[in-house]
């Protein structure tokens, strides 16, 4: 009769040996989180600029909004004399301005719990701001804000690295007001309206800051089917608000 063979009995690990696998076994664990952690960094943020790319923008806005006990005002900027700036001294200092753009939005952002961001890979930038609860001029107020982020946009640029200062950026802006848990690209489409209507005035008022009306969209509709132009605000059935200066 054959012998069945058996397999060794498995040796007895110590405690040491599982105290170790476990160990190793969280080091991967932790790696694998700061891998994602970072990987979902990159994918959010403009790395050139350090601010938020138009993905992380939405992102945290969105929430900022969902949990806002207030409305909050939302600003599309764009910058003025920034094409001459490549053009003339390069695009070296092209891109320390847009850097210097970012710093100064973000600083101003986060002195007022707001945040600020790159929509894209231009010279647009959103901003976003919660209202103080103390105000009951509402409209002024996020005027206020929007037109001193501009303001801030403006100053001179001193690139002692490059050899250059310059005087002649500056910034138009359009601005939303947002209620909470209003969908962050609605208002984006209603602050990009406005911009649209800034850069239209930009001869007469460079540093303009434009709030929305159902106007602005009206007035981008017809100027889209004029020229052909395809933009999602002709689609949009956002509800239309008026908003008012208080007395």
């Amino acid at each position: 009769m054959r012998k069945r063979l058996r397999a060794p009995a498995p040796t007895a690990r110590s405690r040491e040996e599982l105290y170790t696998e476990v160990e190793y076994l969280r080091e991967l664990a932790l790696r694998a989180l700061d891998i994602a952690e970072e990987a979902d960094h990159d994918a959010t943020h403009d790395l050139d600029l350090g601010i938020y790319n138009r993905t992380g923008f939405v992102r945290a806005a969105q929430r900022l909004l969902t949990n806002a006990a207030r409305p909050c005002v939302l600003a599309v900027f764009d910058l003025n004399n920034f094409k001459p700036v490549n053009d003339r001294h390069g695009h070296a200092a092209g891109d320390a301005v847009l850097v210097e753009v970012a710093q100064r939005l973000k600083i101003y952002a986060s002195f007022r719990d707001g945040l600020a961001g790159r929509l894209g890979r231009g010279d647009e930038f959103g901003l976003i701001l919660p209202t103080p609860a103390d105000t009951d001029r509402l409209y002024t107020w996020c005027l206020d804000a929007a037109d001193g982020a501009a303001w801030h946009l403006a100053k001179p640029y001193d690139l002692d690295s490059l050899g250059f200062y310059l005087t002649s950026i500056s910034a138009c802006a359009g601005l939303t007001i947002a209620e909470p848990r209003t969908l962050l690209e609605t208002a984006l489409l209603e602050a990009d309206d406005a911009l649209y209507a800034a850069k239209a005035n930009k001869a007469s008022e460079p540093t303009g800051v434009v709030a929305f009306t159902p106007q602005h969209r009206r007035t981008r509709q017809g100027t889209a089917r004029r020229a052909g132009d395809t933009h999602p605000t002709t689609q949009l059935a956002a509800s239309e608000r008026v908003f008012k200066a208080a007395a």
